[in-house]
C-alpha cells in the first residue's frame, strides 16, 4: 500500500509520523552538536593533564639532576682544598727535609769531632731516618695533590649533569610554553563550551517540549525511538491501524532479543 493508497485517517498518523521524526531529527542533532562540544573540551582538558604530568616529570628530574651536581659540586670544591692543602704540606715538608740535610751533617760533624762516634752513629740513623720519612711523605702528598685523576673524573661528570642539565631546561621551558599557549587556548574555549551546553540545554528542552505537545497523542513517547520502524510497518501495508503495528512492533523488538542472546550465547561457547 503506498502514501497515496491510504486512508486519510492513515494518511494523516504517517505525516504526523514524519513530523514527530523531524522533531526527534533536530534533538539529536543538538545532541550531537553537545558531543562534539564536550569531546572537544575533553581533549583539551586532557591534552593539558598529559603535559602538566610531563612537566612535573621533567621537573622532578630536573631537580634530581641538580641535587646531584651540588652533590658534586661540593665534592670538587673539597677536592680543591684537599689537593691544595697537599700540595703545600707536601712541598714543606719536601723542601724542609733537603734543607735540613746540610746542617744536620754539619752538626753530626761537629759531634764526631769531639770524638762521641756512638752518638754520632745513632743521631745518624735517627736524623736520617727522620728526613728521610719526611721526604717521602712530602713527596708522596705533592704526587697526590698534583694528580689529576680522580679530580678529572668528577669534573668530567660536573660536564655530563651540566649537559642534561640544559637538555632538561630546554625540554622544560619549551613544555611549559606549549602547557601555557594550550592553557590559554582551553581557557578561551571554555566560555564557548559552557555557552553551547546552555544552549543545546535550552533548545532541546524547548524541542522536547514542543514534540511531546503536539506528537504525544499520536505515538505515546515510550515507543518514539522506534518511529522509522513503525512508518515502515504502514508504507508496506503490514499494519492499518496504531494497535496493530505496535503489535508487529513487539513481536519484532522480542526477535531482536533472541537473535541477540543467541549471539551472546555462541561467542560465549566460542
Amino acid at each position: 500500500m503506498s502514501f497515496n493508497t491510504m486512508t486519510d485517517a492513515n494518511k494523516e498518523f504517517v505525516i504526523g509520523l514524519y513530523g514527530l521524526k523531524t522533531c526527534l531529527s533536530m534533538l539529536s542533532d543538538e545532541a550531537d552538536r553537545l558531543r562534539a562540544a564536550e569531546s572537544k573540551e575533553s581533549g583539551m582538558r586532557e591534552s593539558i593533564e598529559l603535559k602538566q604530568y610531563r612537566k612535573n616529570d621533567l621537573q622532578k628530574r630536573y631537580d634530581d639532576l641538580s641535587a646531584k651536581k651540588k652533590l658534586l659540586d661540593a665534592k670538587a670544591a673539597m677536592d680543591k682544598a684537599a689537593m691544595i692543602r697537599n700540595i703545600i704540606i707536601g712541598a714543606v715538608l719536601s723542601v724542609v727535609s733537603l734543607l735540613s740535610i746540610l746542617p744536620f751533617t754539619f752538626i753530626l760533624a761537629l759531634v764526631m769531632s769531639f770524638g762521641n762516634l756512638a752518638i754520632a752513629l745513632a743521631g745518624f740513623f735517627i736524623g736520617f731516618g727522620i728526613i728521610f720519612a719526611m721526604l717521602i711523605v712530602g713527596i708522596n702528598l705533592l704526587k697526590k695533590g698534583l694528580s689529576k685523576g680522580a679530580r678529572k673524573l668528577v669534573l668530567n661528570e660536573l660536564m655530563s649533569l651540566d649537559k642534561q642539565l640544559n637538555e632538561r631546561k630546554a625540554e622544560l621551558d619549551a613544555l611549559s610554553a606549549e602547557l601555557a599557549k594550550e592553557e590559554a587556548e582551553y581557557d578561551q574555549y571554555y566560555t564557548e563550551f559552557k555557552a553551547i551546553c546552555k544552549d543545546c540545554a535550552e533548545k532541546s528542552k524547548a524541542l522536547y517540549d514542543a514534540t511531546y505537545a503536539n506528537y504525544n497523542d499520536t505515538l505515546d513517547n515510550r515507543d518514539w525511538g522506534n518511529v522509522d520502524y513503525l512508518i515502515y510497518v504502514y508504507e508496506t501495508n503490514r499494519a492499518d491501524t496504531l494497535p496493530k503495528a505496535l503489535e508487529i512492533l513487539g513481536t519484532e523488538l522480542r526477535h531482536q532479543d533472541i537473535l541477540s542472546a543467541i549471539d551472546n550465547a555462541s561467542k560465549e561457547v566460542q
